[in-house]
């Protein structure tokens, strides 16, 4: 998932389900680097950004449920 600060660090720190590519790129988020946000918006690609180490998690973000948050 995508938060407004480390979390490890921050307790106060947001978790963001649902953000648009714009925002991740204004909030200067570090979800994933600029190239790869900027390429996924111009091909209108969504990225769900979750935490592998939770069991079945490859699986459960391929079949959609809903978990992490989406960039969109």
């Amino acid at each position: 998932a995508v938060y407004s600060d480390d979390p490890k660090m921050n307790p106060n720190a947001i978790r963001y389900t649902h953000l648009s590519y714009d925002q991740v790129v204004s909030r200067s988020l570090n979800a994933t680097d600029l190239t790869a946000i900027t390429f996924c918006k111009d091909q209108r690609l969504p990225i769900v950004v979750f935490a592998l180490y939770e069991e079945d998690s490859i699986l459960r973000a391929a079949s959609g449920e809903e978990m992490g948050t989406l960039i969109d």
